[in-house]
């Protein structure tokens, strides 16, 4: 399961995750704004590969069949339900606005990264982890605000929060080749081009993919894997006190992948 899946899975079932906080006395209103989160989400993932030059521009195809312009229609559909739900005037759209605004500011910080000589931190990776994931505070929130709920925003930001920063550093070991071609800057491949320049690495040979082969062999990986299971650890546990049962078995299965990951590293550091 790549991780872009893994992300598209989260957002869709984020609500499903998370309901049982709620009390939903009202199914038609949870599916209008499931629905509304749904078309949302498919915006916001289509103008994320736009960003990226994954959209295709086929001259062939129909312009108004384009995903560009279904992303769009979406959109407004999304906004036409909102408004429905919450009105003009609720907290939902400060909400909505803060951490949309996030999100965005984080795709202008990482191409801004990514052009200049910039060396990423853990603090650093923990800032762009949570201004990419930040739209799935959207419908969480709004979710606390429709119905009754035992759940304050700040303690939904507490269990979300280490879920963000462990989805984003396997997405940074999975996709570790895949962003240094597309020149993507990560904390993963930053940790491991310090690691050559103070270590004075060469490559002689020109080994394909070099700089994997050092983060892999270096205990960099390692690191990395442990720190995305300790994050999922902490969030397992405060779903487990929180009673959300699905929620705690698909950290389960994310349990699974760093198993994977631990066995690569193990098979090319020994």
């Amino acid at each position: 399961m790549s991780q872009k899946t893994i992300s598209t899975y989260f957002f869709t079932r984020l609500l499903d995750f998370i309901n049982p906080l709620c009390d939903i006395r009202n199914t038609e209103t949870f599916s209008d704004f499931k629905n509304a989160v749904d078309y949302y989400t498919y915006y916001t993932f289509t103008i994320d590969a736009l960003i990226d030059g994954e959209l295709d521009f086929e001259t062939s195809s129909n312009p108004a069949d384009h995903k560009l312009v279904k992303a769009n229609l979406r959109n407004t559909r999304s906004l036409q339900i909102l408004t429905g739900l919450f009105g003009s005037s609720s907290e939902f759209w400060s909400l909505m606005e803060k951490y949309m605004s996030t999100y965005y500011s984080g795709l202008v910080v990482e191409k801004q990264c990514n052009t200049n000589a910039f060396v990423h931190d853990l603090n650093s990776f923990k800032s762009y982890a949570l201004a990419k994931h930040a739209p799935a505070f959207v419908p969480s929130g709004g979710l606390i605000l429709l119905f009754d709920s035992q759940i304050t925003q700040e303690r939904l930001e507490q269990l979300l929060t280490p879920l963000f920063y462990g989805m984003q550093m396997l997405d940074d070991m999975e996709d570790f080749n895949r962003d240094i071609i597309s020149g993507q800057l990560t904390y993963c491949i930053s940790r491991t081009r310090i690691y050559i320049e103070e270590n004075q690495i060469e490559n002689p040979n020109n080994l394909e993919r070099f700089e994997e082969r050092v983060f892999y062999m270096s205990g960099i990986a390692r690191e990395c894997n442990d720190f995305a299971e300790a994050q999922f650890r902490q969030a397992q546990e405060l779903a487990r006190d929180l009673q959300l049962d699905e929620l705690v078995s698909w950290i389960d299965s994310m349990f699974q992948m760093l198993k994977h990951n631990q066995n690569i590293i193990d098979e090319v550091s020994n």
